[in-house]
Parts: structure tokens; C-alpha cells; sequence
């Protein structure tokens, strides 16, 4: 979906997540050569970027550049300015809530010409159909195709172009509507659920229920237990004013229409229910063996713990059989999955790359088709899931060898070691030196990772002698942990 945005505001995209992720200054020419620019266009680029000056800070010197991002602002911020100022993406919000413009209704509206927006939706479609199937309709004007498809995309589209505390829906149905309909549902269902995944509900909701309105339906089949769910909270919950606010008739169809994905009979929402489908359905009998095998196969052979296999096991099952129906499975312009996965990997390069066999053959065999984006959801799920990987995995690298050698006294450097090992306990092995031989021999070495001393140790052949005078302080702790993580690189 980047490709909506303009070349320049793409380059300008780029270049903020480079000198994010190098998070110093960063050569100006290599930072032209990674965009494949000049410095010229860099330079014109970093003096157009007032606009976000409420987000971020440029600094460039001569032939430098750093980025740092305001204090409670991040990539994300930057990728929702991008959507709520790009043309492309304000064109499809509104034929989302407008469907009955024709073409020349529509140009006015967006204050442009019949051919601009001709041009516009041949650039759209040819994105959208790059992960979804639909294509753009005229007279009216309209987002037609896959019904699954067109909504799997706005729900992914108004969940990044707002904010979590925003509801772009308000003037249709209000959000206090839509949080009673769908917590009543969750309440029948009896399942805990945190705000993250009601947002999604919503949407899926509110999304669901103006296609709905429209005559747009999915015709998926329902199954017959939680249809008794979605009958009983039609009995039970008054719809008059939800009825009112969208000026249609709601029954029971109506909700089990809309929350089809939900309804499906390969997604469970309890373990008791899961077990006991298991027992009766080929398809979840399979899934559940492959993932069982596959995550007793990665136990196994890193010695890991899993303290909640059963939950685990649901959850990657069920975002399988979700699909891209989920919330950032897809994507607009922040990738969030994607850069997850990058950085597991980065971390636990082995574990990463058999998870990433194992899951792929495990979509294969179930979904029967490769996906590269349902692909980086289900690793990060499945990641997310295992209670206490990432600890468990730390626990398991080798911890960095450090000496430290105090000239003022033994207790002095006793003290010293107690302070830093309380930071870093899970990382560092310390020894105190107290022979003057056997220093000399570990600069000479490098039989340890890191040297702290609380005097500066002059032409010395270590690669990394920290200096440590006193009390070990905020910054000498920010050093240490600098020098660790280029030990955990190497």
C-alpha cells in the first residue's frame, strides 16, 4: 500500500525509519545511497519536513544526519499524517462512506478533476489488487470485489489511520453503541478480552453492519452453537437504538452475518471447546498435531519450557483460520508485523529460522497456499503466545565475561559489582581482580568481554575497558549496556 504515497513522500518515509533504527547520525551520503537519491534531493527532503516538526527533529551538519522522535510520538504517528494527508487514501474513505457519488459527484467533492480521479483509481486498484481481490467501480463509485477482502482492508485501513482512542464512525453510530453490542456478545461468549481486540470487534462490527446496509453480504456459513449465541443477544439486547442510528432492520441474521468471521466453526473460543472440536473435526484434528508437533519439536531441542501449550496452540490456530481478517495482519504503510519479526530474528537467529520452516510448512498444509503476510502474523503470534519465550530464550545465551578491578580497595570494587550485577544480573558473569598478573594477562587476551576499572587504562590492546570512577552512574550503566549489546552481536 505504500505505493499510494507519492516518490517523494515514500523517500521521506524511508529515511525516517533508516535513522530510526540507526538511532545516531548516520552519513549523509550513505543515507542518499540506501534511498538511491542525491544528497541534493536528501537535503530538499530534510528542509520540507516542517510538517512533522511536531513529531520529530532533523539535525543535519555538513555531512550528517540524525533523527530523534518527540517524546511520546514514534514511526507510527509519522504513517497516520502520511494517510490522513494523502489524496489516495482520503479518496477510498470517502467512497467507503459514500457509495452512491458518480464520477463527477466525486470530483467535486474531493475538489479535483473527472480525469485526476480516472487516473487516481487506476493507481489504487492496481495496489489494492497487489493483496486484495477487488477492483474500483464507477457510477457510483466504489470499492467492488471479495466481500471478505473489501472489509478485511478497512478494517486494517481505519485501524491505522486512527488513533486507538479515536471512533471515525461517530456521526453513523455511536461508539458507546457499538461497545454495548459487542461487549454483550463477549459477555454470552464468556471470554476475557482487552481493549485492543474489542477496537477490532468494533470495527469488524461497524464495518460489517454499513456493508450490510449496503447489500453487500459474505454468505459464509455460521455454526450452529454460536448461532445460538448470536440469537440469544438478539433477544436479550435492545437494538432500537442501534436499528435507529443505521435505519435498517437487525435480527439475528443481521449479527451473524456481520460477525461471521467469528462464527466459524474452525475457530474456537475455549480450550474446552477446542479439545472437544478436535475430537469431531478432521481439519482442527490436523492443526492441532502439526502445531503440537511443532512446538514440542522447538522445546526439545532449546530446552525450552511451555507453561501454556494448550492456550498457545488455540491462539496460533484461530489467527490461521481468521486470516487477514485480523487486526495487522495487513497493513497500510506500518508494517508492525514485519519489523517484529525482523527483530526476533536479529535476537534468536536459529530458533527464528527453524520457527520459520516449521510455520511455513504448517500454513501450507492447512491454508494451502503461501502468504508472506498472514506468514510474519502467524510468527508473531506464535512468538507472543509462548508464555516467557523471549525470557526463556535470553536465559539460555551465553552471559558476557566481565573483569573488575578497583584500585582504591577490594570493597570499593565488591561494591561496584553488586550495583552493576543488580542491572544486569541475567547478563553478566563478574569477577573481582585482585592479581595484578592476571589483569595484565586479561588486557592482553581478551579472555574477558568488558574490563571496568575506576581508572582509566591507557594504550591498552582490550577492545572494550570501561572507566568507572565511583559510583557507578546513570551513563557509565547506558556505556555498559552499549558495549553488551555489540558482544551480543559478535
Amino acid at each position: 500500500m505504500r505505493r499510494l504515497l507519492s516518490k517523494i513522500e515514500n523517500r521521506k518515509l524511508y529515511m525516517i525509519e533508516l535513522l530510526y533504527q540507526k538511532n545516531d547520525y548516520m552519513p549523509i551520503e550513505d543515507l542518499a545511497a540506501e534511498l538511491q537519491t542525491s544528497v541534493r534531493n536528501l537535503k530538499e527532503d530534510i528542509a520540507e519536513m516542517d510538517n512533522l516538526s511536531d513529531i520529530l527533529t532533523i539535525t543535519l551538519l555538513q555531512d550528517k544526519v540524525k533523527m530523534e522522535f518527540h517524546q511520546n510520538t514514534g514511526v507510527e504517528s509519522v504513517t497516520q499524517y502520511l494517510i490522513n494527508h494523502n489524496f489516495s487514501y482520503k479518496l477510498l474513505e470517502e467512497m467507503f462512506f459514500n457509495e452512491t457519488l458518480h464520477l463527477e459527484e466525486l470530483a467535486e467533492s474531493m475538489y479535483v478533476s473527472t480525469s485526476t480521479i480516472y487516473r487516481q483509481f487506476r493507481k489504487i486498484e492496481d495496489v489494492l489488487k497487489e493483496n486484495f481481490t477487488v477492483e474500483l467501480k464507477t457510477n457510483p463509485c466504489r470499492v467492488s470485489g471479495n466481500e471478505e477482502d473489501i472489509r478485511a482492508f478497512y478494517v486494517t485501513f481505519f485501524s491505522e489511520k486512527y488513533s486507538i482512542f479515536d471512533w471515525p464512525f461517530e456521526d453513523i453510530v455511536s461508539e458507546k453503541l457499538m461497545d454495548d453490542l459487542v461487549e454483550s456478545l463477549i459477555d454470552l461468549i464468556g471470554i476475557d478480552v482487552d481493549f485492543s481486540f474489542l477496537r477490532y470487534v468494533k470495527y469488524v462490527g461497524i464495518i460489517g453492519l454499513l456493508r450490510y446496509k449496503n447489500n453487500y453480504f459474505l454468505n459464509e456459513d455460521v455454526e450452529t452453537g454460536k448461532y445460538e449465541i448470536i440469537d440469544e443477544a438478539a433477544r436479550t439486547f435492545d437494538l432500537t437504538a442501534l436499528e435507529d442510528a443505521l435505519d435498517i432492520k437487525i435480527t439475528e441474521e443481521t449479527l451473524s452475518e456481520t460477525f461471521a468471521v467469528f462464527l466459524q466453526a474452525n475457530v474456537p473460543f475455549t480450550n474446552e471447546d477446542f479439545i472437544r472440536k478436535a475430537n469431531q473435526s478432521p481439519v482442527i484434528t490436523h492443526s492441532y498435531f502439526r502445531l503440537l508437533e511443532m512446538i514440542n519439536a522447538l522445546s526439545k531441542k532449546y530446552e525450552l519450557p511451555i507453561p501454556n501449550r494448550d492456550d498457545m496452540i488455540m491462539g496460533v490456530h484461530n489467527t490461521l483460520f481468521l486470516g487477514r481478517s485480523e487486526l495487522y495482519t495487513n497493513f497500510i504503510l506500518n508494517d508492525k508485523k514485519r519489523k517484529f519479526v525482523q527483530a526476533a530474528k536479529e535476537l534468536y537467529p536459529d530458533f527464528y529460522n527453524d520457527m520459520y520452516h516449521y510455520m511455513t510448512d504448517y500454513i501450507v498444509d492447512i491454508y494451502e497456499r503461501n502468504d508472506k503476510i498472514l506468514l510474519n502474523h502467524m510468527i508473531y503470534t506464535f512468538m507472543t503466545h509462548w508464555d516467557d519465550l523471549f525470557v526463556s530464550l535470553k536465559a539460555q545465551q551465553k552471559k558476557a565475561s566481565v573483569l573488575l578491578v578497583s584500585s582504591n580497595d577490594i570493597k570499593h570494587a565488591t561494591m561496584m559489582r553488586s550495583v552493576i550485577d543488580f542491572e544486569f544480573s541475567e547478563q553478566l558473569e563478574i569477577t573481582i581482580g585482585t592479581d595484578l598478573k592476571v589483569i595484565k594477562e586479561a588486557l592482553s587476551s581478551n579472555s574477558y568481554d568488558l574490563i571496568i576499572s575506576n581508572f582509566p587504562i591507557e594504550d591498552n590492546p582490550h577492545s572494550r575497558v570501561i572507566c568507572v570512577e565511583n559510583v557507578p552512574t546513570r551513563a557509565n550503566m547506558l556505556t555498559i549496556m552499549e558495549n553488551l549489546m555489540s558482544v551480543s552481536d559478535e
